[in-house]
């Protein structure tokens, strides 16, 4: 084989494993990001649902602190995982100081 000829090769199969590695990347990005999505919105449906009948930014928190005091495990855990991966979806129930006096009881 000629120089030439060996070179395209080269290049050919060395851009297939960096666009293979570009898309391999990308997709696991996805996966992550809709995986995370899925964690906060089920704990987001979790803590909505408990806490319908609740309308003040002091009974929420009251709420909370007795799920935090009673170890009531899907609400807390729920709480937990919005704290870490979903503080946007719990600002829709909270108020952002609400969001850290909750964020900070569950420690």
């Amino acid at each position: 084989m000629n120089k030439k000829r060996l070179s395209w090769l080269l290049i050919l199969s060395v851009s297939g494993w960096l666009f293979s590695s570009y898309l391999l990347f990308n997709y696991m990005h996805q996966q992550r990001h809709e995986l995370q999505e899925m964690a906060t919105e089920n704990a987001f449906n979790i803590v909505s649902q408990a806490l319908q009948d609740v309308k003040s930014q002091q009974g929420i928190v009251a709420t909370m602190e007795l799920w935090f005091d009673n170890h009531w495990t899907a609400q807390t855990g729920s709480v937990t995982t919005l704290c870490e991966l979903g503080r946007p979806k719990l600002r829709r129930i909270l108020t952002e100081d609400g969001v850290s006096t909750i964020c900070r009881m569950r420690i």
